[in-house]
């Protein structure tokens, strides 16, 4: 399909679901338009999509505080429908897949986010640089006491700016298991097994959820939070930076861990075998062409890959 006729089904889509939305919260709505109203979301998965992402802006643009909403639905400038169009206009002007794996990650209720092999950078309305790396989704919470960044998931670099606002106001990044609390600074996150941060430029106060005291984390070094914790202040691996400019840097890395990581920027599975796993790689290589990184691999070490499909690729002793 073209992009002009993608964004033509995307404008129809859309066109439903508010008539949709606008009929049902009438309060007039017949049991006749009820039914009909689910049988149009369950035609294609596409409606269903749509549909609940309708649902979560409303709910968003109901959050707001009462004067901004006031100011958004004043009789004579916008009635419901406009409101929900002006909403949802991005969608109609950019046509963008839907997959059912986004939305049930929740990717596309998030204010940034980046799917697998994807990075992006972001400039705060502060002027804070965030970059995101593969599989990322963050939330940004700004008002006139704070500025809050929610890591759902994944790996960033916050770079921080000078608050612009009349009353300084601090900048935190929440994660699963913590807060991380900026003191003018350049640091990353990254939220797996551990919640790991590493402070690149002046330092951050950190903070488990299961404890009241803030580890300052400075210039250089970098922690881990746990279940239990958080642990020792170690020495940051500025390496962990590398994917900001679309490489993996490794340095006696285990092939194993260099293969898991290479493996977050791809669709599919890469397989390594115990025997090999230990072996010793270093290098910088590109994150952008993962055969490149294989040949290389299989030429440097004593290593065989084979690939039963670019889904499925398996490297065993030689």
């Amino acid at each position: 399909m073209s992009a002009a006729n993608q964004t033509k089904t995307n404008s129809q889509v859309l066109e439903a679901a508010i008539a949709w939305k606008s009929c049902l919260a009438s309060g007039l709505a017949t049991p006749d338009q009820l039914a009909g109203c689910q049988r149009w979301r369950e035609e294609s998965p596409e409606h269903e999509m749509v549909w609940q992402r309708l649902v979560a802006i409303e709910s968003r643009f109901q959050a707001l505080p009462a004067g901004s909403r006031h100011v958004l639905t004043r009789r004579g400038q916008m009635d419901r429908r406009t409101v929900l169009k002006s909403l949802l206009v991005f969608a109609v002007a950019t046509p963008v897949a839907l997959t059912a794996t986004d939305w049930g990650n929740n990717l596309l209720l998030r204010d940034y986010y980046t799917k697998t092999g994807q990075r992006k950078r972001v400039v705060l309305p502060d002027g804070t640089e965030l970059h995101l790396n593969t599989d990322t989704a963050v939330d940004i919470l700004f008002d006139d006491q704070y500025r809050r960044i929610v890591l759902h998931r994944g790996e960033i670099t916050v770079n921080t700016a000078p608050d612009p606002f009349p009353v300084k106001r601090p900048l935190s990044v929440s994660t699963s298991r913590g807060q991380v609390r900026a003191l003018g600074t350049h640091f990353w996150i990254r939220d797996g097994r551990t919640t790991d941060v590493a402070v690149f430029d002046g330092a951050t106060e950190v903070t488990h959820d299961g404890q009241g005291e803030a580890r300052l984390v400075e210039k250089g070094y970098q922690v881990s939070l746990n279940r239990d914790g958080i642990g020792a202040l170690e020495p940051a691996n500025e390496n962990v930076m590398g994917w900001t400019e679309g490489k993996i840097i490794a340095q006696s890395m285990p092939l194993g861990v260099f293969l898991a990581e290479l493996e977050r920027y791809y669709r599919g599975v890469i397989v390594c075998d115990d025997a090999v796993a230990g072996l010793k790689l270093s290098g910088v290589f590109p994150l952008d062409n993962k055969e490149h990184v294989l040949n290389a691999i299989e030429q440097s070490l004593p290593v065989q890959v084979n690939s039963f499909s670019r889904f499925w690729v398996r490297v065993a002793a030689r």
